[in-house]
């Protein structure tokens, strides 16, 4: 095989690669969704199996990556014409969390745990769940998330919380961290009106003790914010 060969490859399919995605538009960068993100790693490998397949001539590679583009084009076209088709091939925005409580059907038909969401809500600048009124999935995998109003008092510093209870098990790391038994949580609980831990979604406790806990609505439906 030619070194040199490969590289001429490399760059052709560099070069049609860079036109297509010019061509699927913009949104093949900022709007990601399931489908272009599948369209997208497709047509990469495909760019990448033709710079070093020798073996192949090179319109054969061209053509495949012109007919997922072209695929893609035909998607976006239909999808901005029609919401059912939107809605099927684009996915539907997905409540988390509503009227500050977590949806638990959503999250499992999101195949998300309380852990991704909590870690996007504090790179979006929550760093108590308390604050979130309502958390969105969008189309694209990307969190939105409501406040609450006020989030918090001008007067008033802000705590770390730390979860102690998630998913209905503790998390004992954190409570030997901030000096607590489970037995101390559990009686906590239990003024609270949490007999049973597993009725438990997610408890989180600041150096205040300010112990803060969130059930979900089990029996709910999936909810889709249209």
């Amino acid at each position: 095989m030619s070194y040199l060969y490969v590289v001429i490859r490399s760059v052709i399919s560099a070069v049609v690669l860079f036109l297509l995605t010019k061509w699927m538009g913009q949104k093949q960068i900022s709007q990601l969704n399931m489908f272009d993100y599948t369209v997208g790693i497709t047509i990469g490998s495909i760019a990448a199996d033709m710079a070093i397949n020798t073996q192949e001539n090179d319109w054969i590679f061209v053509i495949a990556m012109a007919v997922y583009a072209a695929i893609a084009v035909f998607v976006s076209v239909i999808t901005t014409k029609s919401l059912k088709a939107r809605s099927v091939l684009s996915g539907k925005p997905l409540l988390l969390i509503e009227d500050g409580q977590w949806l638990r059907e959503n999250m499992m038909l999101a195949k998300l745990d309380i852990d991704d969401v909590l870690q996007e809500a504090r790179i979006a600048g929550y760093f108590d769940v308390g604050e979130i009124n309502y958390a969105i999935l969008e189309s694209n995998g990307h969190l939105s998330f409501l406040p609450k109003q006020p989030i918090i008092k001008q007067t008033e510093s802000q705590q770390l919380n730390f979860n102690v209870v998630v998913d209905g098990q503790y998390v004992e790391e954190n409570l030997k961290a901030l000096n607590k038994s489970t037995r101390w949580l559990s009686n906590k609980l239990k003024k609270q009106g949490y007999t049973d831990l597993k009725a438990v979604y997610l408890a989180t406790l600041n150096q205040k003790n300010e112990l803060s806990v969130y059930s979900t609505k089990e029996k709910s439906k999936v909810k889709f914010f249209e």
